[in-house]
């Protein structure tokens, strides 16, 4: 099962914001940047973002965007809501007339069923969860680098 790019580049802009100075604005440019997401396609994420209250945007020169929530209140699962709707795998789950055989087909219910499983799952993994897994992450790799450094 692939995860759309689209919820990937959510997910990875709400860790990148709540690791930002609490209440201070971020440029979607820098954000762009640093997470190697394509600038046009972060835009549009932004706006689904800032439409579902997740974060707040803001125009001009000094603009940015920011956390509308702070990081323990926003699940993975509500920015799979915000941004794409569904994960599911094949089509005719979310789309049951484009199958001929859909009414009547064993592996509609199991593809449902996996695709129930993985949403319970996120809707329990908060953006705080995953930004301190980050700060592990990068204090291991700062070590490792220390370490490996010739001082």
């Amino acid at each position: 099962m692939l995860i759309p790019m689209k919820v990937d580049y959510a997910v990875r802009m709400l860790v990148f914001l709540a690791m930002q100075p609490e209440g201070g604005l971020t440029s979607t440019s820098t954000i762009a940047q640093q997470q190697h997401i394509p600038e046009p396609y972060l835009l549009r994420i932004s706006a689904d973002l800032a439409r579902s209250g997740l974060i707040e945007s803001r125009r001009g020169p000094g603009g940015g965007v920011r956390l509308a929530l702070s990081a323990s209140e926003i699940t993975v699962g509500r920015v799979v809501d915000c941004v794409d709707h569904s994960f599911a795998a094949i089509d005719c789950l979310s789309e049951p007339t484009a199958c001929l055989i859909s009414g009547a087909c064993s592996q509609r219910e199991l593809w449902g069923d996996v695709e129930k499983m993985l949403l319970d799952y996120l809707f329990h993994i908060k953006i705080a969860d995953l930004v301190e897994k980050q700060h592990e992450l990068q204090g291991i790799q700062e070590l490792a680098l220390e370490v490996g450094s010739p001082n």
